[in-house]
C-alpha cells in the first residue's frame, strides 16, 4: 500500500505528523455520483481540520519557524512536555490509519482500476472545486474560509506526496469524521490549552467567516432593515459571543 504508510514512515516526529496529517485532509476526492448528498458532512470534515489546527497551534506546532524537529524544540513556542509528546504522537499515527483506512476503500470502490485511469480521473472530484457540480454556494464559502485558516496554520516542515483518495458512500464519511474527532479530542486531553487561549482563537476565525457580512453592510449601506441586521450581528462578536467556537 502506498501513499499513507509511505507518508507516515517519512514523518516520524510531532512536527512532522501534524503537517502531515493537516496535508492529508487536502488530499480527500469525492466520487461525483455522491457529492450531491455529502457536501455538508465535507463541511464538517473541514471543521474538524481547522479544530485540529487550533490545537496545534496551540501546542506550538505552527508556524513558518518550524522546518524540522530541532527548530520545533527552540522555537520557544513549544508547549508539551515529554511524556504529553510520545503520547500526541501516537494518537497522529492513529490518524494516519484511519486515512489508510480510506484509502483502502477507495481502492475497493475503484474495483481495481488504478488513481490513473481514464474513468477515475473523471469520477473522483476535488470537493468544492470548479469541476462537476453545482456546489451549494455557503457550503462553498465555509470550505474555502476554513481552508485558508489552516493552511495559515500549517509549519514548514516537508510533507511526502501521496496517493490522493476519494470518499464514495455517506456511511464511510459519517464514520471517518467521528473518528477523527474522537482522536482530537483525545489529542485535547493530552494537552489542554487555557480556555482564554482557545476562544481567541475562536475569535479570530469567526472574524474571518463574518468578513462577507461585513461586505454585505458595505454593499446594503442605504437598506436601513440589512444595515441594522449587520450592525448587530458584528456588535455581538465583537462582545464576545464566539467563544462557543472554542473546544
Amino acid at each position: 500500500m502506498t501513499g499513507v504508510v509511505e507518508g507516515i514512515g517519512a514523518a516520524s516526529g510531532l512536527a512532522s505528523l501534524f503537517n502531515t496529517a493537516i496535508t492529508w485532509f487536502d488530499y480527500v476526492l469525492v466520487a461525483k455520483q455522491a457529492a450531491p448528498r455529502l457536501q455538508s458532512l465535507l463541511v464538517k470534515l473541514d471543521a474538524a481540520q481547522l479544530r485540529l489546527t487550533r490545537w496545534g497551534k496551540a501546542a506550538g506546532l505552527t508556524g513558518s519557524q518550524i522546518e524540522d524537529e530541532e527548530s520545533l524544540k527552540s522555537s520557544g513556542s513549544f508547549q508539551l512536555d515529554e511524556s504529553e509528546e510520545q503520547l500526541a504522537i501516537g494518537t497522529f499515527r492513529a490518524v494516519a490509519a484511519l486515512f489508510e483506512e480510506c484509502q483502502k476503500l477507495c481502492h475497493s470502490e475503484r474495483k481495481g482500476k488504478s488513481e490513473d485511469d481514464p474513468s477515475v480521473r473523471e469520477n473522483e472530484i476535488s470537493p468544492f472545486g470548479t469541476v462537476g457540480l453545482n456546489w451549494n454556494p455557503m457550503h462553498r464559502y465555509l470550505h474555502r474560509k476554513m481552508r485558508d485558516i489552516t493552511d495559515g496554520r500549517k509549519n514548514k516542515v516537508s510533507v511526502a506526496q501521496r496517493v490522493k483518495f476519494a470518499i464514495y458512500k455517506k456511511e464511510h464519511l459519517e464514520k471517518f469524521i467521528k473518528d477523527i474527532n474522537d482522536l482530537i479530542d483525545e489529542l485535547y486531553k493530552i494537552h489542554e490549552p487555557p480556555a482564554e487561549e482557545q476562544n481567541e482563537l475562536g475569535k479570530e476565525e469567526l472574524a474571518k467567516f463574518l468578513e462577507v457580512v461585513k461586505e454585505l453592510g458595505v454593499a446594503c449601506d442605504r437598506d436601513p432593515v440589512i444595515r441594522s441586521a449587520v450592525q448587530n450581528i458584528l456588535k455581538q462578536e465583537a462582545s464576545g459571543n464566539s467563544s462557543n467556537l472554542a473546544v
